[in-house]
């Protein structure tokens, strides 16, 4: 079923879970404008998706994250006109997605064609952790811990990172994991094992995946944590799905598969979980 905000087409997608049968879908139109939709066990999607940010439109080809720290409470995240991070939330005691927008940064611009990655700690409410990459191809973190109040790092030992490959999170085993696309075509794994610290010198490049092949490219790239491993899964230049997995001292050889026809390779792995 088209979800879609009426006429438009949609540049970008995300959704969320905020309890047990329930799913709030996410996504922008050409116009700016962002809209959900949501099933539950008593509604089967809506006729016409909402709209949230009417008066405050997001930038054309903006992202897309969202996420659920707590039950019955969202939290979306794109770029506006001004190219910095917005953030919208909602949840049962603050229903008003119009009351509840703010940019997240200033001062710097996000580069044409990231991603963004959000991601929630499974012991801790009150903590947000949101990736992007800016216009000097530098991994921004931005960071809430509770409060009215983001502050922004800029990640070290990750230099010219690539925007359309991007940067990916996520918390696996008591620390905080990232998996960043190079310019090269590489992909690297940085670990901040301070998990409840935004010291940005706590960050390690821990290592560079395997390539999925020799003078093969990835070309989109998604990160899970699936019980004892990290799971990286992305397309590669050639059609191929390939998977590696992480169990805490090395990086799997690349597993493969060729579709028939071939597997997408216009950077649109929806998603993972």
């Amino acid at each position: 079923r088209d979800l879609g905000y009426e006429p438009w087409f949609d540049t970008a997608g995300a959704a969320a879970s905020r309890q047990p049968g329930h799913l709030d879908v996410f996504g922008i139109g050409i116009d700016g404008s962002v809209w959900t939709a949501w099933k539950n066990p008593v509604e089967e999607w809506i006729d016409h998706p909402w709209v949230l940010n009417p008066n405050q439109p997001a930038r054309p080809g903006s992202p897309i994250a969202a996420v659920s720290r707590a039950r019955d409470v969202l939290d979306i995240f794109y770029i506006n006109k001004n190219h910095e991070i917005v953030t919208q939330w909602w949840s049962p005691v603050s229903r008003d997605w119009l009351a509840n927008i703010a940019p997240i940064t200033h001062g710097f611009a996000f580069a044409p064609g990231t991603n963004l990655s959000a991601t929630v700690s499974p012991t801790d409410t009150q903590r947000l952790d949101v990736f992007g990459i800016d216009w000097s191809i530098i991994v921004r973190w931005v960071q809430w811990r509770g409060g009215p109040a983001w502050t922004e790092e800029a990640v070290p030992n990750m230099a010219a990172a690539d925007p359309n490959l991007g940067v990916h999170a996520t918390h696996h085993m008591g620390e905080l994991h990232l998996v960043v696309g190079g310019r090269d075509g590489s992909l690297n794994h940085l670990s901040h094992r301070g998990i409840n610290h935004g010291a940005p010198h706590l960050w390690s490049l821990a290592f560079s995946l395997p390539s999925p092949g020799a003078g093969v490219r990835p070309v989109a790239v998604r990160l899970v944590s699936m019980g004892d491993l990290l799971v990286t899964v992305g397309l590669a230049a050639n059609g191929a799905l390939f998977w590696s997995c992480w169990n805490g001292v090395t990086w799997t050889v690349p597993g493969f598969e060729f579709g028939t026809p071939s597997y997408s390779t216009q950077g649109r792995l929806a998603a993972l979980a």
